[in-house]
């Protein structure tokens, strides 16, 4: 980054000189006494050709750049803000000069500037060629190759039609830019830098360089580190701009009364070092666009969990009678905090209250401001380049308008308690499995009361704070506590699709031991997509719930048994899981021999109905069948017709595509039995397959 820094600052002012020359009479004429403005000043008092100088004055600026005359040399300037221009000090020779100041109010007098000794430049190919290996940043986005290669080639062109003299001139002011530049760039990046923390330093960051606390939840983490790091970029370079005022000074010429010398060199390395410029800011909008990292003060969830036996001290869990959330003393309680998160975009300006993205925001509105007069005016630059192709990108394509959001949980660790409410009340948080763990006490409040505080999430990385104020109530009475346990039915053995021999049983007991009548029990399957039935809602005379269980056709078969307290909120859970049979019949087998016999209606030659006997043997035929590991199964008949189904066992019993056969299996041979009589005739089969694979 510094290295780009340093490239396209130097530039910025380039067009501020685009018809410097070198004069022979430096100073002001002698028989003229100037009057002195003490109501405007310079960045500085001296400087050397090439090098930047900020004017600033009283009064308003109204017109947006000027041409002002130093000594007898006009240089273009440009408005920066209200009461600020920027100009380039041009190629004059070391002496005394004076700035007229009354082509931007006539009421205004003259200022004193002095150019400093120095030293022509000698060699003209060295410096050329040192210039340009400095400006070509290999590591800087190109947004359009075919316009880089072309204003490489008008730059070799214009540069080659100066005079030795005009070289010279115009590499000096190029050279002693880039001194300048390399010292600003220090101070400039010192600036963005935020206040160090714990010897790193936050808010803007280098690539490669952000320091991520460490977190469960690393892909956001990683989040944020992009966004920090394109952000960074994009500030970095928009300020540069804006200090600078390089868009600005291409503007002025290309809209202003100041026009170059037809070829300048110097103009065109000023349109090649801004391209880069915005192709590094594109380039940084592109990576934020929807990395979505940034927390939002206004959208927020706060979703209580049951209390998990594994993180109860007691392994016993409690109901609860609050309208709302209720704590209950010495009783953790699991909570999903989330926050929406959205990314880059003006509309996250006004949502994100923060330093870090107030500091980039106004960075890029005064870009905005700078660069709408140069995209709006680039007909000039045009006509540099001969060309008719556009130069520079829109100002829309620097800020999407509609930010990505996405809902994210956050950790414990990321998360601060403040501002309890009543006191005496404490709240400790810890990291639990699907939430955060609240765990309430109180040594003085012994009722039920309403209490709230606020929950402070903080990302470092952006300077930026969100909090949120909680209201929830706090149980301090001595509770009755419950436990829920699982009494049988859990790790059965069945087949997908099938239902499982034995029902599911969970039991409740209280502190005591004592079974609980009717405490409400919730089944749920949270692992397959099978189905389970309750025998009840409630729990029995026994303190046993029961429920039958249905396997799914695929995947891990998991179900989860919830005790509920008086709102319906679960309290506790045991989970059950049920283990697949192996599959045996997994494979593709082809029919090898077949046996069919029965009889059907039918008439004879008299025209008399009667029975009608077949019998047919078959030795080998095209039929195939997969049967899948998830009791899926594919069939291709005799001619190749394709259908598909699903297939079961029991025992020696096969359903397959709703068909009822028995079976038997040894090794690859399977045989399958077919009977079936009914009015209408009777079919039999005995078929015999090979698994091939």
């Amino acid at each position: 980054m510094k290295k780009f820094l340093l490239k396209t600052s130097w530039l910025a002012l380039c067009f501020l000189t685009l018809v410097a020359c070198e004069k022979d009479n430096p100073g002001a004429d002698e028989d003229e006494t100037p009057t002195i403005d003490e109501t405007t000043s310079l960045s500085k008092k001296s400087g050397l050709p090439g090098q930047i100088f900020e004017l600033t004055t009283a009064n308003k600026i109204t017109g947006e750049n000027y041409l002002l005359r130093i000594g007898s040399e006009e240089v273009p300037a440009y408005k920066t803000s209200s009461n600020t221009l920027v100009f380039s000090l041009p190629y004059l020779s070391p002496g005394d000069y004076f700035i007229d100041l009354n082509i931007i109010d006539v009421y205004l007098g003259q200022l004193p500037i002095k150019v400093d000794q120095y030293t022509p430049i000698a060699d003209i190919d060295q410096t050329y060629n040192e210039i340009m290996a400095w400006v070509e940043d290999k590591d800087a986005p190109v947004a359009d190759q075919q316009i880089e290669n072309l204003i490489n080639l008008r730059i070799e062109q214009a540069f080659s039609r100066l005079t030795d003299d005009e070289k010279k001139a115009q590499l000096f002011q190029v050279k002693s830019f880039m001194e300048q530049v390399e010292h600003e760039t220090a101070a400039l990046e010192k600036s963005l830098a935020a206040t160090a923390v714990d010897g790193q330093l936050n808010g803007i960051k280098k690539k490669s360089s952000v320091s991520l606390k460490s977190s469960s939840r690393p892909y956001r983490n990683a989040r944020m580190q992009e966004i920090n790091r394109h952000a960074a970029d994009f500030l970095a370079a928009g300020m540069t701009i804006g200090a600078i005022g390089a868009v600005g000074v291409i503007a002025s010429w290309a809209s202003g009364p100041a026009a170059p010398v037809v070829g300048t060199f110097y103009a065109l390395v000023m349109v090649k070092q801004v391209g880069r410029m915005l192709g590094i800011m594109l380039d940084s909008v592109v990576g934020m666009k929807n990395v979505v990292g940034i927390a939002i003060s206004d959208a927020f969830s706060f979703r209580a969990h049951h209390v998990r036996q594994s993180t109860s001290p007691s392994g016993i869990s409690t109901m609860s009678n609050g309208n709302s959330i209720v704590f209950i003393k010495d009783t953790p309680q699991e909570v999903d905090i989330t926050f929406t998160f959205g990314s880059v975009a003006l509309e996250l300006e006004s949502l994100v209250q923060s330093e870090f993205f107030g500091k980039f925001f106004a960075t890029y509105h005064k870009f905005i401001e700078l660069y709408t007069p140069l995209y709006n005016g680039q007909q000039k630059v045009q006509q540099l380049l001969l060309t008719e192709q556009q130069i520079f990108p829109p100002p829309s394509d620097f800020m999407p308008t509609d930010f990505v959001q996405e809902d994210l949980s956050v950790d414990a660790e990321e998360i601060s308690i403040t501002n309890i409410s009543p006191t005496g009340l404490d709240i400790q948080i810890a990291q639990g499995e699907n939430g955060i763990l609240f765990t309430t006490s109180s040594a003085t409040i012994i009722d039920s009361v309403d209490i709230s505080f606020d929950i402070v999430y903080t990302q470092e990385e952006f300077e930026h704070t969100v909090t949120q104020t909680i209201n929830a109530s706090y149980d301090g009475r001595e509770q009755e506590t419950y436990r829920l346990e699982v009494a049988s039915g859990n790790e059965q053995t069945g087949q997908y699709g099938n239902k499982l021999k034995e029902a599911l049983m969970v039991k409740v007991t209280n502190q005591k031991g004592e079974p609980m009548v009717n405490a409400k029990v919730n089944w749920r399957i949270v692992g397959g997509n099978g189905q389970v039935i309750p025998h009840a809602d409630t729990t029995d005379r026994t303190g046993t719930a029961y429920a039958d269980w249905t396997l799914g056709t695929s995947g891990n078969q998991e179900v989860i048994a919830e005790l509920l307290d008086n709102q319906g909120s679960a309290i506790a859970e045991v989970r059950f899981i049920a283990v697949i049979e192996e599959n045996d019949l997994a494979g593709v087998w082809v029919m090898r021999s077949a046996r069919r016999w029965g009889w059907t209606w039918g008439e004879n030659e008299d025209g008399v109905r009667e029975r009608k006997p077949y019998d047919g043997v078959e030795n080998s035929s095209g039929l195939s069948i997969t049967l899948n590991e998830d009791y899926t199964c594919i069939v291709i008949d005799e001619d190749g017709a394709r259908s598909q189904g699903i297939y079961s066992t029991n025992g020696s019993k096969l359903i397959l595509m709703n068909t009822e056969y028995t079976y038997s299996l040894t090794g690859n041979t399977l045989k399958t039995m077919f009977r079936h009589a009914d009015a209408y005739g009777e079919h039999n089969s005995d078929t015999t397959f090979e698994r091939i694979r």
